[in-house]
């Protein structure tokens, strides 16, 4: 019996045999080549530089040509000639170029502080992105260690229902010699139903844990499977470096404090307002006109004696229309002091939730080690206790309660393992 039985007591986990093994690694670096919210985000960024770009243009002149071209037609009172006081129809044509270029002289502050603007707002974009990798590498993590976990517990459903198999058929054979009372041996039949339909479970909630990665992941490859991982890592670091380190390079603490930095140039601009703005201009340009059915000078002798140029410099002084920029004003510093709440708020938040993750780690890794004295405990009162069902001096009811204490105790030594391996690669996102 006890040759038979090997399944449940040399137990181990084993992947399905696939071409198509993917660890860890390399699913987040799918993720995040092919992840389509992660694209979208990253246009933010081109985004961001078009509006950088614009910022710097607004430096240049304000360049332009103006042509007008027009034909007009009227009556003009004749005040010589043969028929002096006579009212005649006269067309016109005028034509009129211009080019016209401003300059802005006193605005160069703002516009700087504008550039400075839109590339802190950039930066912000780009914390946001990888904040936004961040929670998509743990949502990987947690679904990838939830298809392990499932996969372990489809062995030992499967492992659970062979040994309940030979169970039965032990039970089969000692109530045929007498040794076994026929309830017992019908009690052993219906354990088999029971543990199909575990297995029957077990196989359904990692087909599920399956398909929630993949449909992350973007995957319809039907060979795809993961490679198991067991080893534990030791964490190098202690809480208190932990949370130093996170609270320095977390990337939505760092926006924050680019918003800061934002919101305080911001109420620079909107004052910015209040303050004369000079520009330098220059105007150059000639007109023509023609009177249809007359003699008239040349159009090309007129633009000539017609040119001119003008230099000028312009003062805008606001004086009345600004009341918007003091509202803006006044919500941009409640805009500053609502964040500075929110980089408190987070800081607090990244604190707690690492003291947890570290916590659970050392919790589940004394567990694991734990549940490993347990496994083997139990596992000499099950050979015991296979022993005693062989020669018919305990029922398969006796039997099958020693063999679920065992699988109980495995399946929670194996969710251990995977709980700790996953609160480890949660602190390793803080420390990157």
């Amino acid at each position: 019996m006890k040759s038979i039985l090997k399944i449940i007591i040399l137990f181990y986990f084993s992947n399905i045999y696939s071409e198509n093994l993917w660890d860890l690694n390399r699913c987040i670096d799918y993720a995040l080549e092919h992840n389509v919210e992660n694209k979208k985000l990253e246009l933010n960024i081109d985004e961001s530089e078009i509006m950088i770009n614009d910022a710097k243009n607004k430096f240049l002149p304000n360049i332009s040509i103006l042509s007008t071209n027009s034909i007009s037609s009227g009556f003009q009172q004749q005040m010589t000639g043969e028929n002096p006081g006579v009212y005649e129809e006269i067309s016109s044509y005028q034509n009129n170029i211009s080019l016209s270029a401003s300059i802005p002289i006193w605005t160069t502050d703002a516009q700087m502080l504008n550039i400075k603007a839109k590339k802190i707002l950039k930066d912000v974009e780009l914390s946001e992105i990888e904040d936004y990798r961040l929670k998509l590498k743990s949502d990987i993590i947690l679904k990838y260690y939830n298809i392990l976990l499932a996969k372990n517990k489809v062995e030992i459903a499967k492992n659970a229902l062979e040994f309940q198999r030979k169970i039965t058929e032990k039970s089969r054979q000692l109530h045929e010699i007498g040794d076994l009372s026929l309830k017992d041996y019908n009690d052993a039949k219906c354990n088999i139903i029971v543990e199909e339909k575990n297995l029957i479970v077990e196989i359904s909630n990692l087909n599920r844990a399956k398909l929630q990665l993949k449909q992350l992941l973007l995957i319809e490859d039907s060979t795809w499977d993961i490679a198991d991982e067991k080893v534990i890592p030791i964490i190098e670091y202690s809480l208190i470096s932990i949370k130093n380190i996170a609270l320095k390079n977390n990337y939505k603490l760092l926006g924050y404090k680019k918003l800061d930095e934002y919101y305080t140039i911001e109420r620079k601009i909107f004052l910015r307002n209040f303050f004369p703005s000079i520009y330098f201009n220059y105007d150059v340009g000639t007109s023509a006109q023609s009177i249809l059915g007359s003699n008239n000078i040349p159009i090309v002798h007129q633009w000539e004696n017609n040119f001119y140029q003008r230099v000028s410099i312009s003062i805008q002084i606001p004086i009345i229309g600004n009341s918007s920029m003091y509202t803006s004003i006044k919500q941009s510093k409640l805009n500053k002091q609502r964040l500075l709440y929110d980089i408190e708020s987070t800081e607090n938040n990244i604190r707690n939730e690492i003291e947890s993750i570290y916590m659970e780690y050392l919790d589940y890794i004394s567990l694991y080690y734990k549940m490993i004295e347990q496994c083997d405990s139990l596992l000499k009162q099950l050979n015991f206790t296979i022993d005693e069902f062989e020669i018919g001096k305990i029922s398969s009811f006796e039997l099958n309660t020693y063999k679920n204490k065992y699988l109980g105790a495995k399946l929670e030594c194996v969710k251990c393992q995977y709980e700790a391996l996953y609160n480890y690669k949660l602190l390793n996102l803080y420390i990157e």
